[in-house]
This record gives structure tokens, sequence and C-alpha cells, in this order.
């Protein structure tokens, strides 16, 4: 009785540290000798989609499209 104990404690204090970590930001592209953060495409994303008015909960790929085409080109066409 005492093993089982001691066995699910030892795979719970295992699992518990994996599931608190959060991803804070991440580089998305280096230019140069800059680095562009997820964060700073992310926000360049949502701003135009405001600016533009661009529904995306018709089609959520929309904002995917725009990432990508900011990382590919430096613009949004």
């Amino acid at each position: 009785m005492k093993i089982r104990v001691i066995v699910l404690l030892l795979i719970s204090l295992g699992i518990l540290p994996l599931s608190a970590q959060q991803l804070i930001d991440a580089i998305a592209a280096v230019v140069g000798n800059e680095i562009v953060l997820k964060s700073e495409v992310d926000q360049y994303v949502q701003s135009y989609i405001i600016q533009n008015k661009i529904n995306t909960r018709n089609n959520p790929e929309i904002q995917k499209q725009l990432e990508k085409d900011i990382l590919s080109d430096g613009n949004i066409p």
C-alpha cells in the first residue's frame, strides 16, 4: 500500500511542473541582427485586422495567413 502512495506521489510531482509551464514569448524571425518576437507579429496582425475591419470569426485562417505574409514579405498585401 505504501509503495502505491509513493509511486502516485512521484508521478504527481513529475507532472505538475509540466502543466505549470507557459510560453511567454518566442522569436518569430531574425532580420539581420534584429530579433522579431511573436508578440510583435501578433500585435501587428491584430492592428491590421482592426484597422481594416476584417472579420476573422467567419474564417480564422485569415489571421494565420496574415502572420505568414508578414514573416515572408515583411508586408501585408
